[in-house]
């Protein structure tokens, strides 16, 4: 199964509020599950960690996750720490929660790509729009130097799931533990070489300068997930 799930999209099509969905979404299914939120400098990603705050405490959420309470002594734009679930079947984590419930990290940390990734855990990363002008162009050895950061200290560590053991984990049952989207600006960008990489699997979604007629290509995605 594939490791990586890459999206590319032009500017202005909803690209970050997608991710923060997704995050949030997945917060309630399995509270347990750490997420790291990657974006190319603290600035976004402080900002997008103030989105999910809002989201998260916000009454039409909370209404449909009575569940899910924040813990407000963990609670900034960088880390977000949600009452973990506890684990059932004898203290035994199974495919029913990918996450760990004594974890010591916040369930969702927001950061600079390169703002520490290492020594933190992670059941999930979500990078979001990372390549930029000045990283893709301007300094493209920065960009080179990202694509390095992400292979080996944020996908790396995603080839076997954290917390969960062998035994009790179905991987089939959890094939796309991280995710990238973003805008390329380069063909050799931090994100957009990922294409060709065989852990990940790859949409390029176009549109028209009116968002009237879109085009989609494919790389490295199973038939079973079209």
């Amino acid at each position: 199964e594939g490791l990586v799930a890459v999206v590319f999209s032009p500017m202005a099509t909803g690209k970050s509020m997608l991710m923060i969905g997704i995050i949030a979404f997945e917060v309630s299914q399995d509270p347990n599950l750490l997420h790291h939120l990657i974006c190319a400098t603290d600035a976004p990603a402080k900002k997008r960690g103030m989105t999910l705050q809002n989201l998260l405490t916000s009454p039409h959420y909370r209404k449909v996750n009575p569940h899910i309470k924040p813990n407000m002594q963990r609670w900034s734009n960088h880390e977000l720490l949600i009452q973990r679930a506890q684990a059932e079947r004898g203290g035994i984590l199974t495919r029913d929660s990918k996450g760990d419930s004594g974890a010591i990290d916040p369930t969702i940390t927001c950061l600079g790509i390169t703002g520490g990734i290492l020594g933190s855990r992670a059941g999930r990363t979500n990078v979001d729009d990372i390549a930029t002008y000045i990283n893709a162009i301007l300094r493209p050895k920065e960009g080179e130097d990202i694509h390095d950061i992400l292979k080996t200290q944020c996908f790396s560590r995603k080839k076997s799931p954290l917390g969960i053991s062998e035994k009790a984990y179905d991987k089939k049952h959890d094939p796309w533990r991280a995710r990238v989207i973003g805008t390329p600006w380069a063909m050799q960008d931090c994100i957009y070489s990922l294409r060709v990489w065989d852990l990940a699997a790859t949409i390029l979604i176009g549109v028209n300068q009116e968002v009237t007629a879109y085009n989609v290509q494919v790389w490295g995605l199973p038939d079973k997930y079209i």
